[in-house]
């Protein structure tokens, strides 16, 4: 029996309580797509990465960035990315934070949510 990724690594839980998954997300820096438990140095991370949303035809998702912890600081935060496009055709609401000053390991997630339309 295959476990769950994001509960293995410790997102369900520590983030987010457990959801029935309806979208992909699928996160580069550079030519590098990350898994749960990527390590990447804090210059891999200075610049904004790639983000693609797949999901159901017609939605609208919010991505927000923020460290793995319980705590209010969001590093980067996305409106109303239409399904099936690069996060870049959303509204940036908090601009991406650079990671250059770390100075020690950090992590961070990821997540999507999906926004209900009313049309």
């Amino acid at each position: 029996m295959q476990r769950d990724p994001l509960i293995v690594g410790s997102i369900v839980g520590d983030i987010v309580d457990y959801f029935d998954a309806s979208a992909r997300l699928r996160v580069l820096y550079g030519n590098r797509e990350m898994t749960i438990g990527s390590e990447l140095r804090p210059s891999h991370v200075a610049n904004q990465p790639t983000v693609q949303i797949t999901g159901l035809s017609g939605s609208f998702y919010t991505l927000p960035k923020r460290p793995f912890a319980k705590m209010e600081y969001v590093h980067w935060l996305v409106t109303d990315i239409p399904e099936g496009e690069d996060v870049s055709r959303g509204t940036e609401v908090v601009g991406y934070k650079s990671h250059n000053q770390m100075t020690r390991i950090h992590r961070f997630a990821f997540a999507v949510f999906a926004r209900q339309c009313s049309r």
